[in-house]
């Protein structure tokens, strides 16, 4: 039993990372079912994947500490190295943001035929960055969200008589 003894911490991190996962899985599928019927499926999406991440990063942060790492270290650099990031990918985040007030604001919904800039066409993807849009001659566009923020979008859908 003692030549087990100094692997304990890793066994237990490794256990702690599986059952993180597997826990993480089943309170995602459990939000998934309990929000689905009251929202639309794109903000159900983002609620279960931000339950699934939170809870799974609880569990490798428990993992780390058992295998020893100093989590103050840790946090300090994550800070560093989260500022870097965040000044190198200001337009990834601007587009990000925009896509939750688009989320929030419902101005428009899959199949969806809107103008944006002299791009006509149906929706046929709405991403946490982007805006896919077909147009009449089967072309495919990408509009970035923070764009969609900042132009006057036409939904030729949702016209008010």
């Amino acid at each position: 039993m003692t030549t087990l003894t100094p692997y304990i911490p890793m066994i237990r991190g490794v256990i702690y990372l599986v059952a993180g996962y597997f826990i993480a899985k089943l309170a995602s599928k459990g939000i998934d079912r309990l929000i689905q019927r009251r929202q639309k499926p794109r903000y159900t999406l983002l609620v279960k994947k931000v339950t699934f991440y939170l809870i799974f990063v609880l569990f490798v942060i428990s993992a780390l500490r058992q295998w020893g790492f100093e989590l103050n270290v840790l946090l300090g650099a994550t800070g560093i190295l989260t500022v870097a990031l965040g000044f190198a990918s200001q337009t990834v985040v601007s587009n990000l943001v925009s896509g939750l007030f688009l989320l929030g604001e419902d101005v428009f919904q899959l199949g969806d035929r809107i103008l944006i800039s002299g791009v006509e066409g149906e929706i046929i993807a709405i991403n946490s960055f982007s805006l896919t849009v077909k147009q009449s001659d089967n072309t495919v566009v990408r509009i970035p969200n923070d764009l969609l923020l900042k132009t006057p979008v036409i939904n030729l859908s949702r016209q008010k008589d």
